[in-house]
């Protein structure tokens, strides 16, 4: 960790001394509230002036300030003989001092350095002279200080490029999500023989975005932020560029597109989240929170403008273009980056990465996967897939086992057996698997189904007033769920969920019917996902990070896991005999299956006691 920055302040004086009333008192607050911002990068010091005698020790480590700061000083030479007196023993003590001719010298230096006071001084030099700059100033100021050597301090322009590229990443690479939603039938088709393999295209993007995040938050930490940034942008331009050579120069074949969608996820798992830090590291205070409001706006964006580029494209284009253009974006993403973005220093981990962990469960999901995906062809009696489950329960054990002995562990069993945690997780897998699935089988129903054949662009627009739903429902939520509370909101939307799942058993022919039903599917999901994140965050404030970490992950696991198993189960495919509202119909089931477990979760914040233990810190065991 690198050294912290030290700050000094030299309140305005008054009656001889510097003190925190009337003019400093605006001082003393901003003070405060920089203190609580970066009290792990910055020491703040104000500088004491107690006595009349002291406050020439107080002038002339202000004098030595601005002179560091590159400040003229009209009175130069005074301050010289000043600091030279200052500077022989007991001077300050006799009364020669104020006799002598330098006194008529000190008052005009006094009344000089009043007239410029206060001065705040970063690291020896004053950066702040004759006003109490805002907090938000100051803070960028002390994180300007931690620029590597040979940086330039951020001027306004450049930060708004950065935070322009930031965000277009994050824009980018949560639309490459959903911009293969209403592409996926026209792929169904261009590879007839691998039907069952189509949701892999969805699913292999959200595994490796989960296996990501972690490594791109440990790489952030300890090799810098904007290496990591241009690392994920690298694997995603990598695997776009893949995945639109397919066919062309690469062979037609499924698994190498299946593969460039890992990379995109990959990298999009990546620069995703170390984006938002980023983002948390060069701006504080109101700056901070009006720019991630600002990147937050960019997933409900992406999940309406993503299916609608998708669904245009491949009625206009050759379907490679849905990854060619993410491969251009990418790589002008990557020179921004290059350009605009300053590295920014942040504190070393102290905690290892839990390499093994990540490996372990990553192999579990991958190996359970493709179990289930072969048993569409062969049955689980077959040797393949059998062996693939054995393996997959082999993992578990060892994953387990090797958690439990390691200090730092991706899955933390200590959070995951605590009260009220399995609730929570089991709530938000199952969220993720209703919200990703509905959106797969939705676009394939209407695309496939013989009353409608909508088109692509059709289909992208079908999904569009879910999403602005969406939008429009999660801030009324937050308003009323104080009012309500948890355990009954959550209820409420699962009743709404269900119903709306339900509703497709008699196989709506209308593209108005089905987005309808999508609209009160998302409005209901949206009722029951944003109480189990605030209930994440009500718990012990050192757990509540990692709880929220666990809850998106169980979220995106749903994601990997509900197309696949829904796909082997029901076939895509209607000449298979396949029934896509049958799809929907199982939902709506499981979601009334869950609805006793809600009881399990606290309706008010006053309820709220999950858990009382922190995670084990420290080395391996």
């Amino acid at each position: 960790m690198n050294d912290p920055v030290m700050v000094r302040v030299f309140p305005r004086l008054e009656c001889c001394v510097p003190d925190f009333t009337g003019k400093n008192a605006a001082l003393a607050g901003i003070l405060h509230q920089v203190k609580q911002e970066v009290s792990d990068l910055a020491k703040i010091e104000v500088v004491p002036n107690a006595t009349s005698a002291e406050r020439v020790i107080y002038y002339e480590q202000m004098i030595n300030a601005l002179l560091a700061g590159g400040y003229e000083l009209p009175f130069l030479e005074g301050a010289r003989e000043w600091g030279a007196l200052r500077r022989e023993p007991g001077a300050l003590k006799t009364r020669s001092f104020y006799s002598s001719g330098i006194r008529k010298r000190s008052r005009e230096i006094g009344f000089f350095l009043f007239s410029i006071t206060p001065v705040i001084e970063i690291n020896g030099k004053a950066i702040f002279v004759g006003k109490v700059p805002s907090a938000d100033q100051l803070i960028e100021a002390i994180r300007s200080s931690l620029l590597k050597k040979g940086d330039k301090p951020m001027k306004t322009d450049r930060s708004t490029w950065s935070i322009f590229t930031v965000i277009l990443a994050m824009f980018f690479g949560t639309m490459e999500m959903t911009v293969i939603i209403t592409a996926l039938p026209t792929l169904g088709r261009a590879f007839p023989q691998t039907g069952s393999w189509l949701p892999w295209l969805t699913t292999a993007t959200l595994m490796a975005a989960a296996i990501a995040m972690p490594i791109g938050g440990y790489l952030a930490d300890n090799w810098g932020v904007k290496k990591a940034f241009l690392l994920g942008l690298a694997f995603f331009s990598l695997g776009s560029l893949f995945g639109g050579l397919v066919g062309l120069v690469l062979p037609h074949n499924m698994g190498l597109l299946i593969g460039s969608r890992f990379l995109q996820g990959f990298g999009g798992g990546i620069f995703a989240p170390v984006g938002f830090k980023w983002i948390s590291v060069v701006y504080k205070g109101r700056l901070r929170t009006k720019t991630i409001g600002l990147a937050g706006m960019v997933t409900p964006l992406a999940a309406v403008l993503g299916p609608n580029l998708g669904g245009f494209l491949v009625d206009h284009f050759p379907w490679q273009v849905i990854f060619l253009y993410n491969a251009l974006m990418g790589m002008l993403i990557a020179l921004l980056a290059g350009v605009f973005m300053q590295e920014v220093v942040t504190e070393r981990r102290k905690s290892p990465l839990d390499v093994g962990g990540i490996a372990i469960f990553s192999g579990v999901i991958l190996s359970s996967m493709l179990a289930l995906t072969l048993t569409r062809h062969s049955g689980f009696t077959s040797p393949l897939p059998l062996g693939l489950l054995i393996v997959t329960g082999s993992l578990i054990i060892l994953l387990i086992r090797f958690e439990n002995r390691y200090a730092t562990p991706l899955l933390d069993p200590v959070l995951l057996t605590a009260k009220g945690m399995s609730v929570i997780l089991g709530m938000s897998f199952l969220q993720g698997l209703i919200m990703y699935s509905t959106l797969f089988f939705l676009s394939f129903y209407a695309q496939t189904h013989p009353s409608i054949l909508a088109t692509p662009t059709q289909a992208g627009a079908l999904l569009t007033p879910g999403a602005l739903a969406q939008m429009l429902a999660a801030p009324l939520v937050g308003k009323f769920i104080p009012k309500v509370g948890y355990r009954l909101m959550i209820m409420g939307g699962m009743l709404i969920t269900a119903g709306s799942l339900l509703a497709m058993f008699w196989g709506p022919t209308s593209l108005v019917a089905l987005s309808i039903i999508l609209v009160f599917s998302r409005v209901g999901g949206t009722m029951a996902s944003i109480p189990l994140a605030a209930i994440g965050l009500e718990v012990n404030v050192r757990s509540a990070g990692i709880i929220s970490g666990l809850r998106q992950l169980s979220n995106v696991l749903g994601g990997v896991v509900g197309p696949v198993v829904l796909s082997v189960i029901f076939p895509l495919s209607r000449a298979e005999g396949g029934r896509p509202e049958y799809v929907f119909v199982l939902m709506g089931l499981l979601v009334l299956l869950a609805l006793p477990a809600a009881h399990g979760i606290p309706n008010r914040e006053s309820e709220v006691s999950i858990i009382s233990q922190t995670p084990n810190s420290g080395e391996n065991k």
